[in-house]
């Protein structure tokens, strides 16, 4: 998300307008680039990274829309 500040915050206004809930915003993170290279998911990887933080709050809230 905060690669383009633009384009976030236009997604954002969008749902906004058409009633849409964002679950999460994913930072931009070397971390992620690394995992891919290796193999690996981000979140076993490197699970104290800030895109790995966000990826398992954004589940939780999925988790809890639907149970």
């Amino acid at each position: 998300h905060d690669l383009n500040d633009e384009n976030t915050t236009a997604i954002q206004e969008f749902c906004s307008v058409e009633g849409i809930d964002m679950v999460g915003l994913i930072p931009f993170d070397p971390e992620v680039t690394k995992a891919m290279v290796d193999g690996h998911p981000v979140v076993e990887y490197a699970p104290d990274s800030p895109a790995s933080e966000a990826i398992k709050a954004t589940w939780e809230r999925l988790i809890s829309l639907f149970y």
